[in-house]
């Protein structure tokens, strides 16, 4: 009898998105072979986190519980993959992060809940094309930016139909290679962020490298992950 893939909901906590590790603890279930099939950035209303730990309710921590996930956006993610349900338990180790060892998700990053970081500098659009998504660099792109002090402000995992693509890309409606890119862009989901900070649009830029893979430096995004030229991993817009 043929093996059947499970789903499993992983969140990263505020105080994960707020520390930059939403790139890293993506980046180790990609590193498992799981398939990210559903993610977003949210931030989520006291009632809808009520609802959510409904069965809680009577616990004395609660209240508590609701306030701090309620202190900042939280990124949802839907995995799939064989035994993903009891891997990923594994994965994240005790739910006491002290109880947890290293090597698991919460005994290597779980410490107390830090301040909220201050909003500050330019915004800058940044997507994970097709490509880059199944090939599993969304986790390692991701990381690059929070390495370099940048804020996660918005994230969805999205699968683009073609009428929103040809809109997205009307500049480019009489170019030769048009139709190819919306096949391209509609062949599979993307990541679509915008991330916050100083310099960010230049330095992201510079991050990403030259559009054709061919003429990008090794350290960039392109340069590192891009093998064929107009499958770029990524695109920026300021």
């Amino acid at each position: 009898m043929a093996a059947i893939d499970e789903r499993t909901f992983i969140a990263i906590k505020p105080d994960g998105v707020q520390r930059g590790l939403v790139g890293e603890i993506i980046k180790r279930f990609e590193t498992k072979g799981f398939k990210l099939v559903a993610m977003k950035l949210i931030h989520a209303t006291e009632d809808l986190l009520r609802e959510h730990y409904i069965d809680l309710k009577d616990r004395p921590f609660y209240d508590g519980l609701v306030q701090y996930m309620h202190s900042g956006p939280v990124v949802a993610m839907v995995w799939e993959g064989l035994n993903v349900i009891k891997t990923g338990r594994l994965m994240l180790g005790e739910t006491n992060p002290f109880d947890s060892k290293p090597g698991t998700i919460r005994g290597d990053f779980c410490v107390q809940v830090g301040s909220a970081m201050a909003g500050n500098g330019e915004r800058t659009f940044i997507a994970i094309k097709p490509d880059g998504v199944q090939r599993g660099l969304v986790g390692e792109i991701i990381k690059r930016f929070e390495q370099k002090g940048f804020r996660l402000v918005a994230m969805k995992f999205v699968h683009a139909s073609e009428d929103l693509l040809k809109q997205h890309y009307i500049d480019l409606k009489d170019r030769p290679f048009f139709p190819g890119l919306v096949k391209y862009m509609n062949s599979g989901p993307i990541v679509a962020m915008v991330w916050e900070g100083l310099n960010v649009v230049k330095t992201g830029r510079v991050m990403l490298g030259e559009t054709n893979p061919a003429d990008s430096k090794p350290g960039t995004i392109r340069g590192d992950f891009c093998i064929q030229v107009g499958r770029s991993q990524c695109i920026a817009a300021a």
